[in-house]
């Protein structure tokens, strides 16, 4: 961020904290002594196996299209769930293909929620590798294709890219693994290691509705909190977007530390910004939402709901490019990755086998730990429309 000078906080008399879901889906807080991966499938099996719940989710008020639709839906996550159970006994070699099989029948699972017609309709992956032949694999890109193939069938990608952000990406887009590795919140660490030097996509944002009751009416305003909000530099429209309801301001470490639990060193890390409207007359539920929709209003898209039990309460994921408002997240991130190593592992052995002597092996072997469960509970919640917080008891 560059040097300004900054103004202090409005001054307030309380504050309400809470975890914004994308796109205001409803969350619900789960416990359990099982693996959270496998509370995620529960889930997902209820509503394959129990013909009244499923159809619930279905998009459609047609009784025959229903009946085909959930069929098919149950299929694909019975199928889905077969590859996961495969992919975690095999060596990280294989894995990836077997995860990969199973990522697309839950894609396809997802896209029959939001447009249950498509049950019976063929699919292409809508993605490819070939021609990208770079030795170093956060290098090699993948290619998206959208709409439909000469034959009729969808792309899959498309689809899925779609169903949860409603918009499409460019036709033949070419993404760079090693861009798509950043919006990956497990792997990181570990990509940092492997190429030097990393830049996340995804900013952990802290998020608090500041209230003033002392006047009459009451008034109160959003205030976040971003970590790693220089990044914004680089991507001049989604600053200008952020810019345009929001303003950065000055929070002292008591208020840091009373707010968001930050202590001085971690507020010294975050930046700042307090919405620039003040709403009036805010009480109870309405105060919530009043402000959840300026926050959606302002970032849309490009959030990410928070799946696990973190200080954090959501994620702000920055733009594929610099200058267009195309947005990524971790699951569909995480697909793509999935889907190039899926293609080495069938067409290109010997580069992985290569690429596993490399300093890249770690970062490889990490993804492929992490990755699926991370995508699992991205995914979760595009099939039955809520968010979940699965924790350990």
């Amino acid at each position: 961020m560059e040097r300004v000078s900054i103004m202090d906080e409005r001054s307030s008399s309380g504050y309400h904290r809470l975890k914004p879901t994308y796109l205001n889906r409803p969350e619900l807080e789960l416990r359990t002594v099982n693996s959270i991966e496998d509370e995620y499938w529960n889930l997902l099996l209820y509503y394959a196996n129990i013909y009244s719940e499923g159809a619930k989710l279905l998009s459609t008020s047609d009784g025959r299209i229903r009946r085909a639709a959930h069929s098919a839906f149950s299929a694909f996550i019975l199928q889905a769930k077969a590859y996961y159970d495969s992919a975690k006994s095999l060596h990280h070699r294989a894995s990836s293909l077997n995860y990969y099989y199973c990522f697309l029948n839950l894609a396809k699972a997802a896209v029959i929620v939001k447009n249950p017609r498509l049950h019976s309709s063929e699919f292409v992956h809508g993605l490819s590798g070939s021609g990208s032949n770079h030795p170093n694999l956060f290098d090699r890109t993948s290619q998206v294709f959208v709409g439909r193939t000469r034959d009729g069938k969808y792309n899959m990608y498309d689809q899925l890219y779609q169903a949860h952000y409603g918009t499409v990406l460019p036709n033949k887009s070419r993404l760079k693994i090693g861009t798509l590795l950043r919006y990956c919140s497990e792997a990181t660490h570990q990509y940092h290691l492997a190429v030097g030097k990393m830049q996340p996509r995804i900013l952990q944002t802290y998020y608090a509705i500041r209230v003033d009751t002392t006047v009459t009416p009451y008034k109160y305003w959003p205030l976040l909190g971003i970590q790693g909000a220089h990044l914004l530099d680089e991507f001049p429209t989604f600053k200008r977007a952020l810019e345009s309801n929001f303003e950065r301001v000055k929070v002292h470490n008591e208020q840091a530390r009373l707010l968001f639990g930050l202590l001085a060193l971690e507020s010294s890390l975050t930046t700042y910004f307090q919405g620039k409207e003040v709403f009036l007359e805010g009480r109870g539920e309405y105060f919530v939402s009043r402000s959840k929709r300026y926050l959606d209003d302002t970032i849309g898209k490009n959030m990410q709901s928070v799946y696990y039990d973190d200080s954090h309460d959501f994620l702000v994921t920055l733009p594929l490019r610099v200058n267009l408002k195309r947005p990524m997240n971790e699951f569909l991130a995480i697909y793509i990755i999935i889907h190039h190593l899926s293609e080495l592992v069938r067409y290109r052995p010997q580069y992985l086998e290569k690429m596993l002597k490399s300093k890249e092996a770690w970062a490889l072997e990490s993804i492929i730990d992490t990755a699926p469960a991370m995508f699992l509970r991205g995914i979760t919640p595009l099939i039955t429309g809520q968010d979940y917080r699965v924790l350990k008891r």
